[in-house]
């Protein structure tokens, strides 16, 4: 299991006993993450388009995974294959689905920036997105100016964060990330080097 994924799981129980406020109807509360601190926990970084998605039950008992390929078209950071393929709980298998808030959720043809790490399951050759939704952006042509910008895609979840004393609390109107692509690779390649990464 990822550091990041050890970070974001404790974090509803610690909630539920410290503040007793209840998460979102239909949501998953996770540690805030921003880009440096995504860009120093990811394997790798990477902007492609998602060629397949699709989803299976393994086991008949057992959870519902929704795998994904992305081609890569830009090795932003790390080490990065040609084709990244990505391991989720979640999807539709015949009559039976099962959601969960905060999970990315992809439709090929769509052009991605995402913050990877190992499989939080550790499946070899698969990779999770970092933070959940907060490490996938959508990257979209501005109608106007014609600007590519990168949209983060913070559906299902909300956030929280340690205050001045140490204490985890929510963190009320968080608006999804929008930037430039060229501007959000630079912060990340930035980050990157700080950390001392390889880029």
């Amino acid at each position: 299991m990822t550091s990041t994924m050890k970070k974001c799981i404790p974090l509803l129980a610690a909630l539920a006993l410290v503040l007793a406020v209840p998460a979102l109807v239909g949501s998953t509360t996770l540690l805030r993450l921003g880009v440096e601190t995504m860009s120093r926990d990811a394997e790798m970084v990477v902007r492609g388009h998602v060629s397949w998605d699709y989803s299976v039950r393994p086991d008949p008992d057992g959870p519902i995974y929704t795998l994904t390929g992305v081609e890569v078209n830009r090795c932003i950071a790390g080490d990065c294959p040609e084709t990244v393929e990505l391991r989720h709980r979640g999807g539709t298998v015949g009559d039976l689905t099962l959601y969960i808030p905060g999970m990315p959720t992809f439709k090929p043809g769509q052009e991605v920036l995402l913050f990877l790490e190992p499989d939080y399951e550790n499946v070899p050759g698969y990779h999770s997105v970092v933070g959940m939704v907060q490490g996938f952006f959508l990257v979209v042509t501005e109608p106007v100016s014609g600007k590519r910008l990168a949209v983060q895609q913070l559906r299902g979840v909300s956030l929280a964060a340690p205050n001045a004393d140490g204490t985890i609390v929510p963190v009320g109107g968080v608006s999804a990330l929008i930037q430039e692509v060229g501007a959000l690779e630079a912060r990340i390649v930035e980050a990157r080097a700080k950390k001392g990464g390889v880029q």
